[in-house]
């Protein structure tokens, strides 16, 4: 499978497209994981406004923990305007973070109802705009409306096969509970990886002695991405990967 078969297409975060071998794939979906603090929804978010200021890819937030007021608070320090996007109408957010789950909690205390609720309307979101690129912020949140991991894979596959054939291309962000893929001699994997087409891990890194950002492109289905761990940085303008000067591992 080569990459030009996969219809893939650069996120348009220059540094990102080069160790992802040139973009993702149109509608697949990508776990970005990582722990608290290490930029994944600054990566995710970027991820949405490229597509949308230099692709017009219609994009679609879904956030499950960070209100929608806070998100725009600290996506101004950036430069980015989310709510001017929404009002153009080339940005939609499905704020589940506070009202709207109070809402379906207290119209239904089956988790079936919650579950239907959110997914459909993600996916009727997503039908209804045309939506190329999609974010889910955390994952983690959506899989609490499981009863089970057979469940969790379940629902899981199910609406990776719709956004698939929507070409919706989706980061599903999922914090890591512990320190362990840290590791990267020992990769920890979950279901969500396993479903997912790739996986992009977010870490904190010891490197002299000082605490740096890393990305590191785990698995990416067909593609010819750097298998190299890379140092990051967040500035003003948003994320911005050192390509060419991936983590020496033999030096540390």
């Amino acid at each position: 499978m080569s990459e030009g078969s996969l219809n893939v297409k650069p996120t348009g975060i220059t540094n990102f497209d080069k160790i992802l071998g040139g973009g993702l794939p149109a509608g697949w979906f990508i776990a970005l994981r990582g722990g608290a603090g290490v930029g994944k929804t600054t990566l995710a978010i970027q991820f949405l406004l490229e597509g949308i200021l230099k692709y017009h890819d219609p994009g679609l937030l879904v956030t499950f923990n960070e209100p929608l007021p806070a998100l725009n608070a600290i996506m101004r320090n950036y430069g980015w305007d989310l709510q001017g996007l929404q009002d153009m109408g080339e940005l939609s957010v499905l704020d589940f973070s506070s009202t709207e789950m109070g809402i379906m909690q207290q119209a239904s205390r089956l988790r079936e109802a919650s579950l239907d609720y959110v997914t459909q309307k993600i996916i009727d979101e997503v039908r209804r705009l045309g939506v190329n690129r999609l974010v889910i912020d955390p994952l983690n949140t959506f899989s609490l409306l499981f009863r089970d991991l057979f469940e969790v894979r379940k629902e899981l596959h199910r609406v990776i096969g719709i956004l698939w054939q929507e070409k919706c291309t989706t980061l599903a962000v999922y914090e890591n509970t512990d320190d362990a893929v840290t590791d990267v001699q020992n990769p920890q994997f979950s279901t969500e990886d396993f479903l997912s087409y790739g996986v992009i891990n977010l870490q904190y890194m010891l490197v002299n002695s000082s605490r740096e950002r890393a990305i590191e492109i785990l698995k990416m289905r067909g593609m010819n991405h750097s298998k190299r761990v890379h140092p990051f940085a967040i500035t003003t303008k948003g994320i911005d990967i050192k390509v060419d000067k991936p983590i020496d591992f033999s030096k540390r």
